[in-house]
């Protein structure tokens, strides 16, 4: 599992301009402005995890997407590491980044924060 974890990492990594890229192609169907926004700041998630020192923070990602795309492909864990690639689950760990609610969290954030500042406990 290790070595498929560090694997998936890498590859991420250094696949992450082109999964940036394909966060920012847009099909030609109109899109609100909160919608671009979310998917811009997909794109930067992406790019922050492709950092080393964000390692930590996409190991985790890489064991929940692992898991979502066991779950659709077989049931016998021996033949997970034979029929999933690294590609497959970075391609899953960018739709798990453009489906988050990204301006939901960060106005919640945003909200913790300032009761943090006027009642003096939150975040």
């Amino acid at each position: 599992m290790n070595n498929f974890t560090e694997a998936c990492c890498n590859h991420f990594s250094d696949n992450s301009s082109q999964l940036v890229t394909e966060c920012r192609i847009f099909p030609s169907k109109a899109y609100d402005q909160n919608l671009l926004l979310e998917i811009l700041i997909a794109g930067e998630a992406i790019d922050y995890l492709s950092l080393s020192s964000s390692r930590i923070l996409l190991e985790p990602l890489v064991h929940y997407s692992l898991d979502k795309f066991c779950i659709t492909i077989t049931d016998n864990w021996d033949n997970y590491v034979t029929q999933i690639k690294p590609n497959e689950i970075i391609q899953q760990i960018k739709d798990i980044l453009i489906n988050v609610s990204w301006l939901s969290i960060l106005s919640e954030l945003q909200d913790l924060q300032r009761s943090r500042r006027i009642y003096g406990f939150g975040l």
